[in-house]
């Protein structure tokens, strides 16, 4: 197969109610103030972690401002667990709660209980459940790889099915996640393209197809070059190929933004970056090597790792190309070959970034006004008071199965699970609340 042949198998031209359906999919969604806003919810997050400032561990703090307060309306974040008994909502991540359960599993195997100790850390110790709040919401966080320690959690002796059962968020970067939390998305790769303030396009589509032509045809020079055994030919930076640098992957972004040169003159030319991940088919797992590294440095992802399925998900066609469309690595490689001297059939894989309005909203009239952490903080205070409001419990039969087993089958390789999360049906429960 010649590799213009190849091209045509791969490419995926849109139709115009294609493409006006990934304009709805990447600019459609709107976060509006809710009506019970004024309704206060308290948010406490268990351990402290980047999730939860620590500025903020004693006195409840609303991090919200200008039109992050109409979003969010009377949403409090703390760190002070005196009011674990009050609050609406405890945050739990799962790295510190997995670290306390393994500690507490080697403690308890002991036989001679003369031997086994006091239990682990208090500050490691998860809330309790006999003076937990009815009410109460608990949220299950995560952010590693669903293939990290897969085969060990489950089945701790002290994580136990009732402890399993107690959570009634999930909050994590799988799109089946109550509050989803992606390593980035499509409409924030293009922000960059318009004005914060006024919302105005900075460049038009010919003007950036122009300049990402340029960059990539230009010159490249300072390279560490190495070849594969299927024949790539690769630039590789940090320790691993004892070329370090003070790379700053936001300033191809910015290079592009105000029409000026980046400082990161070797990556900013580099066509295509390999995103490949140390996780197979986890579900949804894609980190910012896909969103930061590859897409907002103007490269192409190479992806390997994530299911093809996933990712055909969340981005648009020809916005990457994926390991797993290839039978051999040759192929693979052969056809980054023909993409690299051939400007038309390459730069069909950056006709994505035309999929934008001449003007979006001003970063002060959305959702991106809040931070990152702020966002989630909002909506998880949000799904609480529309839950309430609509007078729905709810609750995961198995917080385990939502992380662990409903996940591609690649992922969970040969892990065991308890008899009770393989018989669950339905998980997430929602039933009038009395």
């Amino acid at each position: 197969m010649t590799g213009e042949q190849m091209h045509e198998k791969l490419i995926q031209r849109l139709s115009p109610s294609e493409r006006k359906k990934w304009m709805g999919k990447i600019w459609g969604t709107k976060m509006r103030p809710q009506g019970n806003r004024e309704e206060k919810v308290v948010i406490l997050g268990w351990y402290e972690n980047r999730l939860i400032p620590n500025q903020l561990t004693r006195i409840p703090s609303k991090p919200f401002q200008n039109y992050g307060r109409e979003l969010c309306g009377e949403c409090f974040i703390t760190n002070d667990r005196d009011m674990y008994e009050t609050a609406d909502a405890v945050i739990i991540n799962n790295g510190p709660l997995l670290s306390f359960q393994k500690a507490e599993d080697e403690r308890l195997r002991k036989k001679d209980p003369a031997k086994r100790g006091r239990s682990q850390d208090e500050q490691l110790k998860p809330p309790s459940l006999e003076t937990r709040n009815s009410s109460q919401y608990w949220v299950f966080v995560n952010y590693e790889s669903g293939i990290k320690n897969i085969d060990s959690q489950q089945n701790l002796q002290s994580f136990t099915q009732e402890f399993d059962s107690s959570f009634n968020i999930t909050y994590s970067y799988k799109r089946d996640s109550d509050i989803v939390r992606g390593y980035g998305s499509i409409q924030k790769t293009m922000r960059m393209y318009f004005d914060e303030v006024s919302g105005k396009e900075l460049l038009s589509n010919e003007q950036m197809m122009e300049k990402i032509l340029k960059l990539k045809n230009h010159e490249k020079e300072g390279l560490k070059d190495f070849h594969t055994e299927a024949g790539l030919k690769l630039h590789g930076e940090g320790a691993c190929f004892e070329n370090q640098t003070k790379r700053s992957f936001g300033n191809m972004a910015k290079s592009l933004k105000y029409n000026s040169d980046s400082e990161d003159t070797v990556i900013q030319h580099m066509k295509f970056y390999l995103s490949f991940e140390n996780a197979y088919h986890c579900t949804d797992y894609i980190s910012e090597k896909f969103w930061r590294n590859a897409l907002g440095a103007l490269a192409v992802p190479v992806v390997f790792g994530p299911h093809y399925d996933d990712v055909k998900q969340i981005a648009p066609p020809n916005s990457f190309i994926h390991a797993e469309q290839f039978e051999e690595a040759a192929d693979l490689v052969f056809y980054l070959d023909y993409l690299d001297k051939n400007d038309n059939a390459y730069m069909e894989y950056h006709d994505w970034r035309s999929l934008r309005p001449e003007r979006i909203k001003p970063l002060h009239e959305s959702h991106f006004t809040l931070s990152r952490d702020e966002y989630d903080y909002c909506r998880i205070c949000r799904l609480i008071r529309a839950k309430r409001a609509a007078k729905i419990n709810r609750w995961y039969q198995s917080v385990m199965r939502f992380w662990r087993f409903d996940v591609h089958r690649g992922c969970k390789q040969d892990a065991k699970y308890p008899e009770y999360i393989e018989k669950i049906k339905k998980n997430l429960v929602e039933v009038p609340a009395h």
